[in-house]
């Protein structure tokens, strides 16, 4: 019968080609994108509206599910959670659920481990494959099922991985969340190491996706010493370029992520010349704690240097955020993701469909 289509790759016209194929009416194909994105459902069976025909075909010939959750951990002060994902191969993934006052926030991983292989990183100490788009639109909606169908109102691209490096899967799971949850794209962040020709394949798509860029570093030197491969693909006054292109192609304000590290990259003057790049773009900047990975040679900056850096932003005009920390106590803050493996505290025992 050969290898079962997997539900969660195919766009909706390709759902109508494949049921066409299998002798069903077009408009079935609308019915079955409504379970698996409005309804999030992981049985076949539970799809009353379809024919009993059809759901035999499709629980013999196609998969419902791509991923599932396999265990979880939560952060019981802040109360965001950390799944271990289970695909189809074997292999895990991470996601992370961030609750605030307005909603939840769902980060996905774009990527099993990640080629780029930042300094301050465990995401990169691995590199596996590429995740399907079905693959990453399945962790948003695991992590909705997770939270009792309390569906998530934002999505980062944020997890494991650099998305830009899986652009077509990245941009589809976007599409079709968009399509198949009625998500708005300015409710998805894209985060990236600063991947130019994917930044400006992206502006070309004049899609109103925020876009966060990773710069960690005012010079190419230092840039060059913490991230070895996304500094050698673009310096920084081209990453600064492309961000120009894609402000005025989506509308959209770029965020400069930037990580202090005591002593590396937090002095005043690192902050007047990020507040230049900055403002060339009219761009927000985040600042980030660093969180600790074992074996890593920095430090996260002392809160009165931090201070001090964001009042020299201040001073020049630049908007800015001190990114507030959620999730250091599970490993499931910014740059801790698969530092210990996938394991947690409970083995939830999902299974695919």
């Amino acid at each position: 019968m050969g290898t079962p289509v997997q539900l969660k790759d195919q766009s909706r016209d390709e759902l109508e080609q494949l049921l066409i194929a299998w002798g069903q009416p077009p408009y079935r194909a609308a019915q079955l994108w409504h379970w698996m994105y409005r309804k999030s459902v992981r049985d076949f069976e539970e799809m009353t509206d379809l024919p009993v025909d059809l759901r035999r075909q499709l629980s013999q010939r196609a998969r419902l599910d791509a991923c599932w959750v396999r265990q979880r951990r939560e952060d019981p002060v802040a109360g965001t959670v950390k799944y271990a994902m289970a695909l189809s191969d074997g292999l895990v993934v991470e996601a992370v659920a961030l609750r605030y006052r307005d909603g939840v926030t769902a980060c996905l991983s774009s990527q099993a481990g990640c080629r780029m292989g930042c300094s301050f990183c465990a995401s990169g100490k691995s590199w596996e494959r590429q995740l399907t788009s079905g693959e990453i639109i399945d962790q948003f909606l695991r992590i909705g099922e997770d939270l009792g169908g309390r569906r998530s109102s934002r999505v980062v691209l944020m997890g494991t991985g650099e998305p830009l490096d899986n652009y077509e899967a990245v941009l589809q799971a976007v599409r079709r969340l968009h399509d198949g949850t009625g998500m708005s794209y300015r409710s998805f962040t894209i985060s990236t190491c600063g991947l130019v020709p994917g930044i400006l394949k992206l502006a070309a798509e004049q899609l109103p996706i925020n876009l966060a860029v990773s710069l960690h570093a005012v010079d190419d030197a230092l840039r060059q010493r913490l991230m070895p491969r996304a500094a050698r693909l673009a310096r920084v006054d081209r990453l600064v370029a492309a961000c120009m292109v894609y402000a005025e192609s989506s509308g959209r304000r770029v965020t400069f992520e930037y990580l202090l590290l005591d002593g590396v990259n937090d002095r005043v003057e690192d902050a007047r010349r990020l507040a230049d790049l900055a403002g060339r773009v009219r761009a927000h900047v985040n600042l980030i704690p660093f969180n600790a990975i074992p074996g890593s040679p920095y430090r996260r900056s002392p809160p009165g240097r931090v201070a001090a850096f964001g009042a020299r932003l201040r001073e020049a005009g630049v908007a800015f955020t001190v990114r507030r920390e959620l999730g250091a106590g599970i490993d499931a803050a910014c740059g801790q993701l698969r530092q210990r493996g996938s394991g947690s505290e409970a083995d939830v025992g999902q299974r695919s469909q």
